[in-house]
């Protein structure tokens, strides 16, 4: 980063003074659209439902996927509002008034990635893991409005090769019963074996103290994912203390 700012300094000051004010028109365009991104973001966090249609109404060229702060407009609304009319906010984003293109690009991108081995998280993603009463709504509305809930088909819901997480295992992590029969009901697979990873919902949710979550996600796992599980198993059964032999 700071070499590529020297670089359009010298690349500037070489043509004079005309260079060094064009830089300096350029600073100085940088830090307005800094303020105007942060009293944008700001009535989005802290406004009232009529002042943000407002603010989508004046400037047209806004929709969900629009990026404020480093952060979607829908990020915005979904995680960074409290209280009343988050659900509300987050319906009119998410309502025919914005192509399905800007929605789906909102719903899906990714916050905190990293040039490693980070994907970063996405709204559902950071959903599942409040504690807020309607935080179960909002992830069904997230859902519900087409969010990507698997990777290339492979297995149930996103899993994330740094800490190998699903949304069915933070769910279930997270003792979100509701979450977890929504995300069965669109295809989650409850077990997950992979080549650096063995996951079993049920005792993520046993894990963490869910018990009544953890029966019902056993009661979920059919026999025949029992024994496709044991024959597909790269290592011996006994060695693990996650499904149904372990219980």
């Amino acid at each position: 980063m700071a070499s590529s700012t020297s670089s359009s300094f010298i690349h500037f000051t070489s043509c004079g003074a005309r260079g060094l004010s064009d830089l300096m028109r350029m600073r100085e365009f940088e830090e307005t659209k800094s303020r105007i991104e942060s009293d944008m973001s700001g009535i989005i966090r802290n406004g009232t439902i009529e002042e943000v249609k407002k603010m989508m109404s004046d400037n047209s060229e806004l929709g969900p996927d629009t990026i404020l702060c480093g952060k979607t407009i829908l990020y915005h609304a979904c995680k960074s509002r409290r209280g009343a009319g988050r659900i509300e906010l987050c319906e009119f984003l998410l309502s025919d008034k914005f192509s399905p293109m800007m929605k789906k690009s909102a719903l899906n991108e990714r916050c905190g990635k990293d040039d490693w081995r980070n994907e970063g998280n996405t709204i559902l993603m950071e959903l599942i893991k409040e504690k807020y009463d309607d935080a179960d709504k909002m992830c069904e509305l997230i859902i519900n409005a087409g969010a990507d809930l698997f990777k290339k088909g492979e297995f149930a819901n996103d899993i994330n090769y740094k800490n190998n997480n699903s949304l069915l295992f933070m769910a279930a992590d997270n003792g979100k019963q509701k979450i977890c029969e929504l995300l069965l009901e669109h295809g989650a697979n409850i077990i997950y074996d992979g080549n650096f990873c063995f996951e079993w919902a049920e005792k993520r949710a046993r894990r963490s103290g869910y018990i009544k979550l953890a029966d019902y996600l056993k009661s979920q796992t059919t026999r025949e994912q029992e024994e496709a599980l044991r024959k597909s198993q790269k290592y011996k059964w006994d060695n693990y203390d996650h499904g149904p032999a372990g219980n």
